[in-house]
């Protein structure tokens, strides 16, 4: 099971940023049809339950972030809308997070030149 994870992790990081849950969930569709009928019912299920299960934990101390991360990408896998607001919602994030790491340095560096006048 782990080396199928390190494998789905390569796959997904090879794709460009906003193409990763797409390509993912085209990727699936064509072996979807020789899946177990189980399987292609429980795993919708599964994800809209680790969905919830994060959003209770984000409320409570718990796991929630990383229960709403696996949660969404298992939906994605089965829901084709549902990939492409997770790659919008991949590219919003990599933007703000850029976007806060320029200003955290920034800040940084005003500190030290403000530190190196006096």
């Amino acid at each position: 099971m782990l080396t199928a994870l390190k494998r789905y992790w390569r796959e997904f990081k090879r794709v460009q940023p906003g193409h990763r849950f797409q390509e993912r969930y085209e990727r699936n569709r064509k072996t979807r049809a020789g899946r177990s009928p189980w399987v292609r019912f429980l795993k919708p299920i599964a994800a809209i339950l680790l969905l919830a299960a994060g959003i209770f934990f984000c409320l409570v101390p718990g796991p929630g972030v990383p229960l709403l991360v696996i949660g969404a990408g298992l939906l994605a896998d089965v829901s084709r809308r549902v990939a492409i607001a997770a790659d919008w919602v991949d590219l919003r994030l990599r933007k703000l997070l850029r976007t806060r790491l320029k200003s955290s340095e920034d800040q940084g560096n005003e500190s030290q030149a403000d530190h190196g006048e006096r």
